[in-house]
């Protein structure tokens, strides 16, 4: 069953670190992180990770959607619909965003 996975990437010649916040199978994230770092895109990541428990899946889903409406990119209504899909999916949270 896929969950909302964090892992943490830094960027070469950066001593600060950042986070990545995936949706997939458990059983696949050491094979999303040899993917990533085959990738010649300048960063790293590093072996370890963590899937959220579904209170830390909606608050990184709630603050997703707030940083997302800021920006009011073009595919920022496409992307918290599959968002809020995949929270529903993986936690079975139906969580409706105030717009």
């Amino acid at each position: 069953m896929r969950k909302f996975i964090k892992f943490t990437a830094k960027y070469f010649g950066e001593t600060s670190s950042f986070d990545v916040i995936e949706c997939l199978s458990p059983e696949k994230a050491q094979d999303y992180i040899k993917m990533k770092n085959s990738l010649d895109a300048g960063y790293f990541f590093f072996p370890t990770y963590k899937v959220l428990e579904p209170d830390e899946a909606l608050k990184y889903t709630i603050a997703f959607i707030k940083g997302a409406q800021d920006d009011d990119l073009e595919d920022t209504p496409e992307y918290i619909n599959n968002l809020l899909s995949d929270l529903k999916e993986c936690y079975g949270i139906d969580y409706k965003p105030n717009n």
